[in-house]
């Protein structure tokens, strides 16, 4: 687990345990993450490992951009992160969204309005960007391919940089 420290007022640091700490010290921070059905090879670990995750102040919201059967995926998700996962009433047809009753856990289906993949996937990007705007929080975008440490957000936190980029190695099957 990451250490946060706090400098208060008069310059002393304080260690804090993150799982002790109320979360109005800690910024909320969205955790986007963008699927689609293309991503079901690993689609268990990741949320499993998304569940994990330690930082106490997060909204995960999760879009997909092709999802066949929203209210499977709703409770496949409602049975990871132990909440209910309720379908949310609306008057756009553009998209299903399902909401926990905290709001902690969001997952939506932006129904596509083009078969073009690169049109569908940055709806999704979009959507994410727009949700952390409204929340006004950072965003912590994850692919769903991609099982970060369970503590990257602290050590996000504690860096207290206004962007911070990560590279992550493609490694395919015939070696390229």
């Amino acid at each position: 687990m990451a250490k946060i420290y706090l400098v208060n007022y008069s310059g002393k640091t304080v260690y804090l345990n993150t799982m002790s700490v109320n979360k109005i010290f800690l910024p909320k921070v969205v955790i986007g993450v963008p699927t689609a059905d293309s991503k079901a090879y690993c689609k268990e670990k990741f949320f499993q490992n998304l569940s994990n995750f330690s930082y106490p102040n997060k909204k995960i919201v999760v879009v997909s951009n092709d999802c066949q059967n929203p209210f499977q995926e709703a409770a496949f998700l409602s049975d990871i992160f132990e909440v209910h996962l309720k379908k949310v009433p609306q008057s756009s047809k553009r998209s299903t969204t399902f909401m926990s009753e905290s709001g902690d856990v969001e997952f939506t289906t932006i129904n596509p309005e083009t078969n073009q993949l690169n049109e569908r996937i940055a709806r999704s990007h979009n959507y994410l960007s727009q949700k952390s705007i409204l929340e006004k929080s950072p965003l912590l975008h994850l692919e769903s391919d991609i099982i970060a440490p369970t503590n990257c957000i602290e050590e996000l936190v504690i860096a207290s940089k206004p962007i911070i980029g990560g590279l992550y190695q493609i490694n395919f099957a015939d070696g390229r």
